[in-house]
């Protein structure tokens, strides 16, 4: 049996497209954890509603402590063998949970395509589904994140008693890279290579509401260095920092700083009492990432466009 965890919190208008969803699945071996955290608006009743008209559905009703906080209060509460997350304004093709179990014990990682674009949907409900497997060794895992396969958990099939035996846990004290976090510490106590399922077989709903300047949230440029520190150490841990692995680590954290300093440049501008920029472009980071770059051959003429565009906007650390 497999265990879907669906964290909800005050998404009336989205929730019962996911949890339609749900429903309809071809596997019919499974648990589905609503986990309530603290709505207040209807989502809580509409739970409520499904699981009074499915018993697969299993209601948690807890006070408001963030995704993290709810993910974990489904970890608690599974029972199936296998662990898929779902958000819950999002859905899912009615395939989904058979092709992840059906491929999900193989022993390799199983990883899903997933789409927020409507068109590719429609195309794959019009079209149909067809099996397609991409294999890839576990010291690919820089490549895989460089294809945004590594960050999220809603596209990966986890074993259950690993989860639990290590206590792995979503971090609550952080709204961004708790996923990741979870991720690494997942992949640390399980090795094995990689399975992709081809086909976009999730449908997440992208925030486009967010420009460069609302998305930029005070503490962002270190926990850029703290989540790739975390990489890094995972990347050492398991014995993948291979050459392969370490040019696209450098060039990724290259680029992640410098869009993380436009979110800033960018959300200054409307906020002129921020001065952080010329901060942020003195941390001692920068030497580090544009030296390993220039060792690792990846400053190619677009990086090279970024370090003169950041000399720009002050003197860069050499």
């Amino acid at each position: 049996m497999v265990s879907i965890i669906v964290p909800v919190y005050n998404i009336e208008q989205y929730l019962r497209m996911c949890l339609d969803s749900l429903a309809a699945q071809t596997w019919k071996h499974m648990e589905i954890l609503l986990i309530d955290d603290g709505s207040t608006d209807q989502s809580g009743a509409i739970c409520d509603e499904y699981a009074g008209k499915d018993g697969r559905f299993h209601v948690i009703h807890k006070e408001n402590g963030g995704v993290s906080s709810a993910r974990n209060a489904g970890i608690l509460a599974a029972s199936g063998e296998y662990l898929m997350f779902v958000d819950g304004d999002d859905f899912i093709h009615p395939r989904m949970v058979e092709a992840c179990m059906t491929h999900g014990n193989s022993g390799k990682h199983l990883l899903c395509t997933y789409t927020s674009d409507p068109d590719t949907w429609e195309r794959l409900q019009k079209d149909g589904w067809k099996e397609c497997l991409e294999k890839a060794d576990r010291s690919d895992f820089m490549m895989l994140f460089y294809r945004d396969y590594m960050n999220v958990p809603f596209n990966k099939l986890y074993q259950t008693e690993i989860i639990k035996e290590y206590k792995i846990c979503f971090p609550t004290d952080k709204d961004l890279g708790e996923d990741l976090l979870f991720n690494l510490a997942y992949y640390t106590r399980r090795r094995g290579d990689y399975q992709i399922l081809r086909e976009p077989l999730y449908f997440y709903r992208e925030n486009r509401e967010g420009s460069l300047s609302t998305g930029y949230k005070s503490g962002l440029f270190e926990l850029q260095q703290e989540l790739f520190g975390a990489v890094r150490e995972f990347l050492i841990h398991t014995d993948i920092w291979t050459e392969e692995n370490q040019k696209i680590f450098w060039g990724m954290y290259l680029d992640r700083l410098y869009l993380t300093m436009k979110m800033c440049k960018a959300y200054e501008r409307t906020h002129p009492k921020e001065k952080r920029l010329a901060q942020l472009l003195r941390d001692p980071v920068w030497k580090e990432v544009w030296t390993q770059c220039g060792k690792k051959g990846v400053l190619n003429w677009k990086r090279k466009l970024k370090k003169i565009s950041l000399k720009y906007y002050g003197a860069v650390n050499r």
